[in-house]
């Protein structure tokens, strides 16, 4: 191990490295076309904003699409799959998600695409665990503002190769899995004792029941 130098992080494996994610990373800045012309809207082209992002961090399907004339023409900004995208602007700044198709998204949203030194996926991963960090940075006017320049001053720790960064977005992809359906089944369960707690009090109140 040694001193990563930064002091919110402390030691770290001899082989990894401490950077800036600029030095990584480029970042690119959605869009959103004129309302105006309505050929650009509705197509199959997935549009996401703030409110598409999710506890999955998956963005699989956006609530509302653009059209392939949107893309022909120049209009819409074009991400790739396998990027890290950050809701930058408004209430939920700091949303973390990755794409898994080609995409678009609004102006709120800031892509950030790795170069081949550095797994898209484990990026994600490192900037959903230190978020706070990044969004104590943020620029307050009326909302909170994640810039393109607060964003490439993020300190990014970078495992030694690829297939180590692989390795542990797949342990926590595996782990992380297994931890939403455990959540899911005490949600499940938390509603059917809601569900019988009120037929009980029903059926008591209504002289369905016999308590004596």
């Amino acid at each position: 191990m040694k001193d990563s130098g930064i002091e919110w992080i402390g030691e770290i494996p001899q082989e990894w490295e401490c950077t800036l994610l600029k030095r990584h990373c480029q970042f690119q800045t959605g869009s959103t076309p004129s309302t105006t012309n309505k050929d650009w809207f509705d197509g199959n082209l997935d549009w996401f904003t703030p409110s598409d992002f999710n506890e999955s961090y998956i963005l699989e399907k956006s609530s509302r699409t653009l059209s392939i004339l949107a893309k022909k023409d120049g209009i819409a900004t074009i991400i790739p799959k396998q990027t890290v995208m950050i809701v930058g602007i408004g209430g939920t700044a700091g949303k973390i998600g990755y794409t898994i198709h080609e995409c678009s998204c609004n102006q709120q949203i800031t892509a950030i695409l790795t170069n081949p030194k550095l797994h898209y996926k484990y990026l994600m991963y490192w900037m959903v665990a230190n978020t706070k960090i990044l969004k104590d940075t943020a620029l307050y006017t009326t909302l909170p503002i994640i810039n393109n320049q607060t964003i490439g001053q993020y300190i990014l720790l970078v495992p030694d190769t690829i297939k180590e960064q692989k390795e542990i977005a797949d342990y926590l992809d595996e782990k992380c899995t297994a931890i939403d359906t455990l959540i899911q089944k005490k949600q499940q369960l938390l509603t059917e004792m809601e569900s019988y707690k009120k037929a009980l009090i029903y059926e008591c109140v209504t002289g369905k029941k016999e308590i004596f």
